[in-house]
């Protein structure tokens, strides 16, 4: 059977839509409608859901926008720890901060003082130095101020930089090339002269 649509002619909108219809229509409209209190409450919790979005992405910015190193130390038994670090130029030499003694990089640094560092796209080799003095420090801290600015700033107010330890990078002294043996020397035993 073909229904009419309503409004031509000989069609009623009751007969289309029975009484049933009409008021399950009505209670879905009424489930729509939104409290005041709900109404506010949702703007809130989406106000709040940007409020966190844009602090996590300020912060992913100000750590990882630019002068960013990857430190490479070595753990015991496992692949390499890759930790990115800012890094500055001061007294002849590089120096990072770990922000806190219990650093993970920072342990391995104390158990083996050789470090691989990537800036700029080139990786180098440095033997490193854990300075734990207030003036190294404090030479450390303001070349970070100075080289990144309200970046640092935005991290200082996220994280504590009072226990912070200083790590002097230092290129490793050149290694000292043997000469091979000449004929004469051959055929004998270290120590003892022909």
């Amino acid at each position: 059977m073909r229904r009419r649509r309503p409004g031509s002619k000989g069609s009623s909108t009751r007969k289309l839509y029975p009484k049933a219809d009409r008021a399950r229509v009505r209670g879905v409209l009424r489930l729509r409608e939104v409290s005041p209190l709900r109404q506010r409450l949702r703007a809130a919790a989406i106000a709040l859901a940007i409020l966190f979005a844009a602090f996590g992405a300020i912060t992913w910015w100000a750590l990882e926008s630019g002068g960013v190193a990857v430190l490479r130390t070595e753990r015991l038994d496992e692949d390499p720890r890759e930790t990115h670090v800012w890094w500055v130029e001061a007294d002849g030499a590089l120096w990072l901060e770990a922000a806190t003694p219990e650093r993970a990089f920072l342990a391995e640094l104390r158990r083996f003082p050789v470090a691989v560092l990537e800036r700029d796209g080139q990786e180098a080799p440095f033997h490193t130095d854990i300075v734990d003095t207030p003036d190294a420090l404090a030479r450390v801290r303001a070349a970070m101020r100075a080289k990144y600015g309200w970046r640092d700033a935005w991290v200082g107010v996220l994280q504590d930089t009072s226990r912070a330890v200083a790590v002097r990078l230092t290129p490793p002294e050149p290694a000292v090339k043997i000469p091979p043996p000449s004929a004469e020397t051959k055929g004998t035993e270290p120590g003892k002269s022909p």
